[in-house]
C-alpha cells in the first residue's frame, strides 16, 4: 500500500492556528457565559470591614523578668482572635444589634440565641496584622449595610468586653496592693506605739517570732 506524504505550506500552519484559535475563542465565551449566569443567579453579597488597634502596652507587665515570660505579640493577636469569636464577645454583640434580648446571661442563652451567636460567628473572619499590632474584623452579608453593622458591632463588642477584663484584673491588683498597705500600716502602727513606750520608759514586750524564724 502507498503513502503519499504533503509538505506542510505556510498557508497550512495559518489554517491550523486560526482553526484552534477560533475553538479556543468557543471555549472562553462559553465559560466567561457560564460565570455571568452563575453570577446572576447566586445572591449578592458585601463585605465590610472593622479594626482593632491593640494596645500592648495593657498586656505586657514593667518588670523585665516577667517581659522576657511574656509570650510575642503574635501569640498575644492569637489569643485576641480567640476571644473576639467567642461566646462572650459575640453575646455581647448580638444584644447592640438588638438580635438578642439585653436581660439574656452569657450563661443562660436558649437555643435559638446560641443559633444567632453560631450564625453571627460564620459571617465575620479575622485577620492579624502583627506588625501593626491590629486585627481586621471583616463580616459577610447580603446587605450592605448589615455587613457595616456586623463588622462594627464585634469590633465595640470586644473593647467593652476587653474594658471589663481589664477592669476587673486593676481591681483585683488594688484590693491585693490595699491589703498589703492595711498590713503594713498596722506594723507601722505598732512600731511607732513600741518608740513611744521606749522614749517613755514603758516596759513592752518583744516579739520574738521573727527571732524564731531565723534560729
Amino acid at each position: 500500500m502507498a503513502t503519499t506524504s504533503h509538505e506542510l505550506q505556510p498557508s497550512d500552519y495559518t489554517r491550523i492556528i486560526i482553526r484552534q484559535f477560533r475553538f479556543v475563542l468557543i471555549i472562553t465565551a462559553i465559560i466567561t457565559a457560564s460565570t455571568f449566569t452563575v453570577k446572576l443567579l447566586l445572591p449578592r453579597t458585601y463585605r465590610a470591614t472593622s479594626t482593632i488597634q491593640i494596645d500592648f502596652d495593657c498586656y505586657f507587665e514593667e518588670k523585665p523578668m516577667e517581659m522576657m515570660l511574656q509570650p510575642s505579640i503574635e501569640e498575644h493577636l492569637a489569643t485576641i482572635t480567640v476571644d473576639v469569636t467567642g461566646h462572650a464577645v459575640l453575646l455581647r454583640a448580638a444584644r447592640s444589634m438588638g438580635r438578642i434580648a439585653d436581660t439574656a446571661a452569657a450563661a443562660g442563652v436558649s437555643r435559638d440565641e446560641l443559633d444567632i451567636i453560631g450564625a453571627l460567628r460564620e459571617k465575620i473572619t479575622l485577620r492579624p496584622l502583627a506588625d501593626e499590632k491590629r486585627i481586621e474584623i471583616t463580616a459577610v452579608a447580603g446587605d450592605p449595610q448589615e455587613a457595616a453593622a456586623i463588622a462594627n458591632a464585634v469590633g465595640r463588642a470586644y473593647q467593652a468586653y476587653s474594658y471589663d477584663i481589664r477592669k476587673e484584673r486593676f481591681a483585683r491588683k488594688e484590693r491585693k496592693l490595699r491589703q498589703t498597705l492595711d498590713k503594713c500600716t498596722g506594723e507601722l502602727s505598732a512600731l511607732s506605739q513600741r518608740m513611744i513606750d521606749i522614749r517613755e520608759g514603758r516596759p513592752y514586750l518583744i516579739d520574738t517570732t521573727f527571732m524564731d524564724k531565723r534560729l
